[in-house]
């Protein structure tokens, strides 16, 4: 038995069982996806890895960077400023009682116990960044008659009764903490009486760390979704003129790009899916064998986001995207696989008879198209772009069940009663167009040079520049 009868055998007799395997294979891809999804929304692996400045960038990215840091900011009118000082201790306290945030730094680290802790912690790495002269200077400073000499001093300012040698012996014992932070210090101005005020004291900065247990895209909108909420009721006590409170952060970021995202891809394939059905419909005037050829696109999204989810274990934003490239692709199939079993009914074949007859006369032709366009987007794995490999994969995954589920679910929607259209409007314009191109060349020869000519004249054309 050839492989279309035993198609169009199991499709007419068994599509009860079909129809189970349909919707185990669904309730499996959606499993996968809710259990698995994890989206990556780092811009970095967007870039080729093969490079050493993209792998420093990542390292960098990945060890020094604060990425779960947002910063706050408070903006007032100048004639708020007084305000804004009685305020700012009051947002501080509370900023600080959020579950999400851990810590938070108003002002001078030097002023908080914890701050204090911090700059000790940070002082010994911090001296691997001296200029070489500062380091061996601040080196030397290890040597026991210059520790000797050190404390000597020291006591004595006590005895004298100087409260300061006190704070440098708690603070900075053997003299090395001062030395390493005092380029941090010019350049981030640790010692001036407001570090994170404007000049014109028309805002203040706070920086949060928080308590989000990984930077996902997902986490990043939950995290978002609080501090939001927050920002609407933290101008409690604002007694003055209008207040912003503003946030920046990695998190903030990657909320926002990644819900732009979602709602930019599935704007995108909603569009596709409409512009595909109309152009579909007007073809051949069925609902319902459009309704199929939607499920069929969907059912291959599924699965090539389950399947890629299981091989790479998380996603790139942009990857996701190919789903609208993918509706693009696969409605190629459906219009070929019912154009073709339209016409055998209208030959007088049997329901049964006509899907045997269109996966017969193009099913080998739509399984090497998919598989050709399959290979073509496969060549994307050579990027060394994890973004652009893993769309190359979800689209020829996708785009190969694309072509076997139009070929098998695609007549599930078709009714065995469907009478067959009794005159095709669109072969008779497509037949019309060839036998006038047959019998008159020469007119459509000078109109598509003519519309060749002058596209390459607008693309070689210096206006606009490229």
């Amino acid at each position: 038995m050839r492989i279309s009868d035993f198609i169009a055998r199991t499709i007419t007799r068994r599509r009860a069982l079909i129809w189970c395997s349909v919707v185990a294979l669904a309730t499996t891809c959606v499993a996968i996806l809710f259990t698995r999804m994890r989206l990556d929304s780092d811009v970095l692996n967007m870039l080729p890895a093969r490079f050493s400045s993209v792998a420093g960038l990542k390292i960098y990215d990945r060890d020094f960077e604060q990425t779960r840091e947002l910063t706050f900011a408070l903006l007032c009118d100048p004639a708020d400023v007084d305000k804004l000082e009685e305020f700012a201790p009051a947002f501080t306290e509370k900023l600080r009682q959020q579950p999400w945030c851990a810590r938070v730094l108003a002002g001078s680290p030097m002023e908080t116990p914890d701050g204090i802790r911090d700059l000790q912690s940070i002082a010994v790495p911090l001296l691997l960044n001296l200029e070489p002269q500062a380091f061996d200077e601040t080196m030397s400073i290890l040597q026991p008659q210059k520790i000797r000499d050190r404390l000597h001093r020291l006591r004595q300012q006590i005895e004298a009764g100087s409260p300061r040698p006190e704070f440098e012996l708690a603070f900075d014992p053997l003299g090395l903490i001062a030395p390493a932070l005092k380029p941090f210090a010019e350049g981030n101005a640790i010692e001036e009486e407001q570090p994170l005020t404007s000049p014109d004291r028309t805002m203040r900065i706070f920086l949060a760390v928080t308590s989000q247990p990984s930077i996902s895209a997902f986490e990043c909108q939950r995290l978002m979704r609080q501090v939001n909420l927050f920002r609407s009721q933290a101008r409690e006590g604002w007694n003055g003129g209008p207040l912003e409170i503003l946030v920046t952060g990695r998190a903030a970021y990657v909320a926002e790009i990644s819900l732009s995202m979602r709602y930019d891809i599935v704007a995108t394939l909603l569009g596709s899916i409409l512009l595909v059905s109309v152009i579909f419909f007007v073809g051949f005037r069925r609902w319902i064998p459009l309704f199929g050829m939607g499920f069929s696109l969907l059912l291959s999204c599924l699965v090539a986001l389950a399947l890629g989810l299981l091989l790479f274990g998380q996603l790139s934003m942009v990857a996701i995207g190919f789903c609208a490239i993918l509706v693009g692709l696969g409605v190629d199939f459906a219009i070929l696989i019912f154009g073709r079993y339209q016409q055998a009914r209208g030959d007088g074949e049997s329901h049964r008879e006509a899907i045997a007859t269109s996966v017969a006369k193009l099913g080998r032709a739509v399984f090497f198209g998919a598989l050709t366009t399959a290979v073509g987007f496969l060549a994307l794995v050579l990027s060394g772009s994890m973004g652009f490999s893993q769309l190359g994969v979800l689209i020829a995954i996708g785009i190969f069940f694309a072509g076997l589920f139009m070929c098998t679910i695609l007549f599930l929607f078709v009714r065995e009663r469907q009478t067959p259209l009794s005159r095709d409007w669109v072969f008779e314009i497509v037949k019309k167009y060839v036998r006038w191109s047959v019998q008159r060349p020469a007119p459509m020869l000078i109109f598509s040079s003519a519309i060749l000519l002058l596209l390459s004249a607008i693309g070689f054309s210096p206006v606009p520049p490229l």
